[in-house]
């Protein structure tokens, strides 16, 4: 078994500002702080309050509404709302399916340092969405990313080194980065440590660290990993 890159774009952490409820109105009528900000002009509040529209959070749930606050905060140059605008184009939520401006946004984005946009920027150059495919560039950006703690592109870029793809092959850098995304409780990584451990590719073997790893991503659902536990276990 070998370890795929993830297929999918990952939408951004939400961040919460401490404002207790998110948007509601107070009972004498007037609008929460939050939305009074928002309103002002404020990044992180116009982002926070795409958040709530977006998960349904004290509001009706409305992506169209979750893009306008966050296209407010990102004109501003806010990082995650520019990070969750290219998510949304990228899904086609709230707004028509566009890859190429949901990489605009990952770049601008990803730029700043922000690591979600820098994962789902590698792998927009990975599928040749919206960008030219690259493997070289793809790893790049997960790189900027893993160095970040990003789990998702931790486990990507351990998938580059085990395969060659973008960067020289390394199966000791594949573990090392499978690792890292394992012990953050990333499934897919898991299992490809614990196949790591079945066949030594990186990493002495050890059938019994195999099962340790095997068990808990098939604890997670992963099918791959409960198609090998019954054989790791006779």
């Amino acid at each position: 078994m070998t370890a795929a890159l993830l297929p999918v774009f990952a939408q951004p952490a939400f961040a919460r500002i401490g404002v207790g409820r998110v948007v509601k109105m107070t009972r004498d009528g007037l609008k929460s702080p939050l939305q009074k900000a928002a309103e002002r002009g404020d990044a992180k509040a116009q982002y926070a309050l795409g958040n709530a529209y977006s998960k349904g959070q004290d509001v009706s749930k409305s992506d169209e509404q979750a893009v306008s606050w966050y296209q407010k905060s990102a004109s501003q140059g806010y990082a995650p709302a520019q990070a969750a605008l290219g998510y949304a184009y990228s899904s086609g939520l709230g707004v028509p399916h566009d890859d190429q401006q949901a990489v605009s946004f990952f770049q601008k984005a990803a730029n700043q340092g922000n690591a979600s946009a820098q994962y789902n920027l590698g792998m927009a150059y990975s599928n040749g969405q919206g960008v030219p495919h690259s493997d070289e560039e793809a790893a790049s950006w997960y790189q900027r990313a893993a160095h970040q703690g990003y789990a998702p592109a931790e486990f990507n870029l351990g998938a580059a080194y085990y395969h060659g793809e973008g960067v020289v092959q390394d199966y000791g850098q594949a573990v090392f980065w499978y690792q890292k995304a394992a012990e953050q409780g990333d499934a897919k990584a898991q299992t490809a440590l614990g196949v790591a451990y079945i066949t030594g590719r990186g990493v002495t073997k050890s059938r019994d660290n195999a099962l340790i790893w095997i068990q808990k991503a098939a604890d997670q659902g992963d099918v791959t990993a409960q198609k090998i536990l019954p054989a790791l276990k006779k």
